[in-house]
């Protein structure tokens, strides 16, 4: 019997005609490895179908578009609020001159880590119906470390990132005891039948082989279709952004050079209870002893540092809920952008 994914509102077979730009839904909370996976996808030799990367970042200043500028693909950032409601408007601007003008294999979208799948599904199927594009995988990249603490601090925003795509890839599973990968599994049953890949297994797994398995996986089901949500609330106020479920985001952009083990202390100190509650953070840091930027990245499971190959001016996003601007200012060395 074949698997079909799990469909809201109504459904329809997916088409026949198999012309048109592809377009890829890559959805997932945040810190899940979505920019990751769309890294290896590039990698592994999706730059040969012509993709562009559509990447929206919730917080004012781009971040992950500047980690996929590694790559030699043409990226599109709409920052500053969500595609599926915010800025509407601007990514179906923005999807038809890349279609039009452009005439790409693949549109790879990334949009932001609080997303609402069923409200970015309505967008690109209303899209779909002006432009020649066609929907070709919908992948959610879950966090298997704590997927029953987002399901319970994030609510049906996150579950819908679960229970409406057509495929999930399984990251940050290394280190992870069998019991852990139990609970995670069971909290997506619960949610999906859909299929789930572990793309962090042992030797890893490659990012053209998660696509195909994805598009298969929307292949074999029905095309999702977007029931009417109750709307969220997104705007900005006071020098943040406020999105669903109460979350904030805080952007810096720091001109001071951080000394020997400051990165360290200030990713442990945005963990601490007076910032409220960090879920992530990432950013571009200047260190005292090196040339080049180091990347830095907290997210649920842990944080990291390392060296860029970003050349542009350092930044940081901090994201999360009640989160204490005063706080997270003193831990960061200088005020948020207003």
């Amino acid at each position: 019997m074949r698997r079909r994914t799990k469909v809201i509102g109504t459904t329809e077979k997916r088409q026949d005609a198999q012309d048109g730009t592809k377009v890829d839904i890559v959805i997932g909370f945040l810190g899940a490895g979505k920019t990751t996976l769309i890294n290896r996808m590039l990698a592994d030799g999706l730059e040969s179908e012509r993709p562009i990367v559509i990447e929206n970042e919730f917080g004012d200043v781009s971040i992950d578009g500047d980690l996929l500028k590694d790559s030699s693909v043409s990226v599109r950032t709409l920052a500053s609020g969500c595609i599926c409601c915010t800025l509407k408007g601007d990514f179906l601007t923005c999807l038809q001159e890349v279609v039009e003008d452009m005439h790409p294999g693949r549109i790879v979208i990334e949009p932001t880590g609080l997303a609402n799948l069923p409200d970015m599904l309505g967008v690109v199927e209303g899209a779909a119906r002006r432009l020649p594009c066609r929907l070709s995988s919908v992948t959610s990249v879950v966090d298997a470390s704590c997927v029953a603490e987002m399901l319970e601090l994030s609510g049906d925003f996150y579950a819908s990132q679960i229970r409406d795509a057509s495929f999930i890839a399984l990251t940050h599973t290394q280190g992870l005891g069998a019991a852990e990968l139990d609970g995670a599994m069971a909290a997506i049953r619960k949610l999906s039948p859909c299929p789930v890949m572990d793309v962090d297994a042992a030797g890893g797994v490659g990012g053209l082989e998660v696509l195909a398995a994805s598009e298969a996986a929307l292949e074999e089901g029905t095309v999702p279709v977007a029931a009417t949500p109750p709307a969220e609330d997104h705007h900005h106020h006071g020098g943040h952004l406020h999105a669903p479920g109460g979350f904030v985001s805080l952007s810096f952009l720091p001109e001071h050079a951080f000394g020997e083990g400051e990165i360290e202390h200030m990713l442990a100190a945005l963990r601490k209870v007076p910032t409220g509650r960090v879920m992530r953070a990432k950013g571009f840091l200047c260190r005292e002893d090196q040339k080049a930027l180091e990347h830095v990245e907290l997210y649920t499971g842990g944080a990291l540092h390392k060296p860029s190959a970003y050349t542009g001016e350092p930044k940081l996003v901090v994201i999360g809920k009640e989160l204490r601007r005063d706080e997270i200012e003193r831990i960061v060395g200088c005020e948020a952008r207003t």
